[in-house]
């Protein structure tokens, strides 16, 4: 984030004489905060109101030498409470009315928007909000003028640090996730994008996927596989959930 950053790092100091230490190296970890019980049930409740399916049109062409045309697309999430560690598996569907336009292939992207608060509750609150892009799943398939694709291989694999949605036990930042699906029209035309909101829960070891479960920290904040002899869990602390929670569920 542009707007700032939390980092936890632990090292060890010995000291030799009253003149003389010797320090170890700093060793990164995170943090896995937990939602109270209450606000978590809430989360889960979000699975039977919040939308698993949606659809968008964009129009394709328009010139004078290229007559316009309409492309759909459709997204459809088997849930919408997910938790750290899982899958979002989605049903794609992508249609293109006959004409000159094709649609260029696909992007499936996990958005992740975080509210900054200054002076939360008071008359000179102010916000900002940034979004980043936290996964993507692309597939290079044309889908020519007339034709109608479905697509049930796309997923987004969602991270076991990744703050969890409402970004607990914190008052000044707030955060929340969305899927996008973004058909691809080309350098001439605007893209067709569909979105759905998701929730992000607590997950632990138990729940996550195989492959992000295989995964650990590398230095540059990206997930790195390394060699057995080499490979090493990450440092992991959970939050209790009895801890003050000031922020937003959702």
């Amino acid at each position: 984030s542009k707007y700032g950053r939390i980092e936890y790092k632990t090292k060890a100091e010995v000291i030799v004489t009253p003149m003389k230490t010797v320090e170890s190296l700093e060793e990164e970890f995170f943090i896995h905060s937990r939602s109270e019980a209450d606000v978590e049930k809430e989360l889960n409740m979000l699975e039977d109101t919040l939308p698993k399916e949606n659809v968008e049109y964009g129009s394709l062409g328009g010139s004078c030498f290229v007559p316009k045309s309409r492309a759909e697309v459709y997204l459809k999430l088997n849930k919408t409470v997910y938790k750290q560690g899982q899958r979002i598996k989605a049903t794609i569907e992508v249609a293109v009315e006959p004409g000159k336009c094709p649609l260029e292939g696909l992007v499936m992207l996990l958005v992740q928007e975080m509210i900054y608060k200054v002076n939360p509750d008071s008359d000179g609150e102010s916000m900002k909000k940034e979004v980043l892009v936290v996964g993507d799943c692309t597939k290079e398939e044309t889908i020519s003028p007339g034709g109608k694709r479905s697509f049930d291989d796309m997923y987004l694999l969602i991270e076991k640090n990744l703050p969890i949605s409402g970004f607990p036990h914190c008052e000044y930042i707030d955060v929340g996730y969305f899927v996008h699906v973004v058909a691809k029209a080309g350098k001439l035309y605007d893209d067709v994008v569909v979105k759905l909101p998701v929730v992000i829960q607590y997950g632990d070891e138990s729940e996550w996927d195989e492959e992000e479960r295989a995964r650990m920290l590398g230095d540059d904040f990206v997930f790195a596989c390394g060699d057995d002899d080499t490979k090493s869990s990450p440092s992991i602390l959970a939050l209790s959930s009895s801890s003050h929670s000031d922020s937003s569920p959702y």
